[in-house]
């Protein structure tokens, strides 16, 4: 932290995006941004989600938006939140109600700073991993499916690429969700959501049993079809 210019520590977690403090945060920033000026000013996020959602939002209504660059420091924030542009605010308590589209310049994936994590931080995020590898498929997708050997961690890192790529021709065929191609990002988070909030769970353990949900609900509901048996499986390590 000490090669970055100025320095502005939060405390992650989602109360870092209720609106409510947001004022004050801004305030704070501006104590030390109002003299850059906005070509020369570049705002970046080292953290997990909730920072990446947070900093993405002040980067892009600070003097209009200025420069963003992400270097998520947990492997959900490396799989998903740091990509495809979206930024968040929580309302009333409830997530994501504000936010812009906004992607960051650049995005650095620092080995180091990820394996340094414990083993079942990367159990919890394993599931947003297996999430794009079965809306991908392809040759990776089959590997990742089948492999119940390696250590989440090296499994993820292995993978991460992969996973970045995909979603990303993803979100390039809808980048501000107007037709509904983006949509199927959301797959394993309607019902997940309800784990979340309900019960307590870590974003990733709720989100496998949202995955588990829509899968054996499509095996119900298309009872003709034919899914491929690797995307149903019960095993998680989360």
């Amino acid at each position: 932290m000490k090669t970055f210019p100025q320095c502005y520590p939060v405390t992650s977690g989602e109360t870092l995006k209720a609106v409510e403090h947001f004022p004050k945060h801004i305030r704070s920033i501006l104590m030390f941004t109002s003299e850059i000026s906005r070509r020369d000013l570049t705002i970046i996020c080292v953290g997990g989600g909730s920072v990446t959602d947070f900093g993405g939002f002040v980067a892009s209504v600070l003097k209009r938006g200025v420069n963003l660059v992400h270097i998520p420091s947990t492997w959900l924030a490396a799989i998903d939140a740091a990509h495809g542009g979206k930024t968040a605010l929580n309302v009333a308590g409830i997530k994501n109600q504000i936010g812009t589209f906004y992607p960051a310049s650049k995005i650095f994936l620092v080995k180091e700073v990820l394996m340094a994590q414990p083993e079942p931080r990367a159990n919890e995020a394993l599931p947003e991993l297996v999430k794009i590898a079965m809306i991908d498929g392809g040759v990776w997708a089959q590997k990742l499916l089948e492999d119940e050997q390696t250590a989440s961690s090296a499994l993820i890192w292995k993978n991460l690429r992969h996973a970045i790529a995909a979603k990303q021709r993803i979100v390039a065929q809808d980048p501000y969700e107007k037709n509904g191609k983006r949509e199927v990002l959301n797959l394993g988070h309607t019902v997940g959501h309800v784990y979340e909030a309900y019960y307590g769970m870590p974003h990733g353990e709720a989100i496998a049993h949202g995955l588990r949900f829509a899968l054996k609900w499509s095996l119900k509901k298309f009872q003709g079809e034919t899914l491929n048996p690797l995307l149903c499986k019960e095993g998680n390590r989360g």
